[in-house]
């Protein structure tokens, strides 16, 4: 049994797997990481490869000092990627647009692709169909956007409400809502279309959290997994430890 820990700008994802297919995810505060990652493998005792992704704290000592006995591949200690790297400034490219990358490229060989992750910023990723990441974009996600509104006016409330929304809001909330939703639908079907006037045949993997919902609201064509960070994360472990 393999545990993936996928820690985020908000939140960490723990996410138990055999097969690299089926997802076992439980969401946690970094402040009950400890005490819910003990209880997960209690009840788990058969757990003995540990995949690690952090864009925050570093989560290798606690499995070094609690649990020895457990493997831990922290993909942040790779020399080498399965991709080649033309970021202009790679020691600032995230762990997790990493992963993502990686796992486009090694899932999807010999093809071209723009991952889009909406979760707290909306990440756009670009790799060729030879391996060679280009870069992408940073944007802001749903509940930044909502809370930029309330923070920077004197009297707009905050509004976390992600759902369909008309595009004549009738009130000052469902005019926040019409803007925020269907502004970052709008953004996203843009970008995509910049896309496809620079580059052909490409697959279009969209994830994060709110992959699901942009899913309903964009056209077809686009391959929505909000799994593909897990599997990206179980490809990379597979990658360097074939016989695993």
């Amino acid at each position: 049994m393999l545990l993936l820990v996928d820690h985020g700008n908000t939140r960490i994802k723990l996410h138990l797997t055999s097969d690299g297919q089926k997802f076992d995810t439980t969401t946690v505060s970094p402040d009950s990481f400890p005490d819910e990652t003990a209880e997960l493998l209690r009840k788990h005792p058969n757990v003995n490869n540990v995949v690690l992704s952090s864009v925050a704290a570093n989560l290798a000592p606690f499995f070094e000092q609690f649990y020895p006995n457990i493997l831990v591949f922290d993909v942040a200690k790779l020399a080498d990627w399965p991709f080649t790297n033309r970021y202009t400034t790679p020691e600032t490219l995230g762990i997790d647009r990493k992963v993502l990358v990686s796992g486009a490229a090694l899932s999807y060989k010999n093809t071209s692709c723009l991952i889009i992750d909406a979760g707290t910023c909306i990440t756009y990723d670009f790799v060729l169909n030879d391996g060679s990441y280009l870069g992408g974009g940073i944007s802001p996600g749903f509940q930044l956007r909502f809370r930029a509104l309330h923070d920077y006016t004197a009297k707009l409330p905050l509004v976390t409400k992600v759902s369909e929304t008309p595009l004549v809001g009738n009130s000052t909330v469902s005019c926040i809502e019409s803007g925020v939703i269907n502004g970052m639908v709008a953004e996203i079907i843009g970008i995509i279309n910049r896309y496809n006037e620079q580059y052909a045949d490409f697959t279009i993997i969209l994830t994060g959290g709110d992959a699901e919902f942009l899913a309903t609201q964009l056209k077809n064509g686009i391959f929505a997994d909000s799994n593909f960070m897990q599997r990206a994360l179980y490809a990379l472990y597979q990658f360097y430890n074939p016989n695993d």
